[in-house]
């Protein structure tokens, strides 16, 4: 099993980085299903949508980040792995960038919760 993952991540900074993309986005997902019972049926999401209802969208809507950032997240760990072979900056690159925006989609969720509950 430690060979497999070895293979799956060959360098130390990939694995780190995606372990922490992967604990970030289930800190996401647990944080929306925890608020997802207080909410309204229909939330102000689009900030920046003109005032009205094209601000709005269903509760639900909060799980399309998350879906996003964790295919996103998926795409770029395989894409690291594959050119960590050939170009190790490009691999190291794509796994950071995945992190980011693992971390910037939990801190968007939590902000947003914190404003609307």
């Amino acid at each position: 099993m430690k060979e497999m993952i070895t293979q799956l991540f060959p360098d130390k900074l990939v694995r780190q980085t995606s372990i922490i993309s992967f604990i970030l986005l289930i800190i996401s997902f647990i944080s929306i299903i925890i608020a997802l019972p207080h909410l309204q049926p229909f939330v102000p999401l689009y900030n920046q949508a003109t005032w009205g209802p094209l601000r709005l969208v269903n509760k639900y809507m909060f799980f399309l980040p998350v879906g996003i950032v964790f295919s996103y997240t998926l795409i770029n760990i395989f894409l690291a792995k594959y050119s960590h072979t050939t170009m190790p900056l490009v691999g190291r690159l794509l796994a950071i960038i995945a992190a980011l925006s693992a971390l910037l989609v939990c801190i968007f969720l939590i902000r947003t919760f914190q404003l609307i509950i």
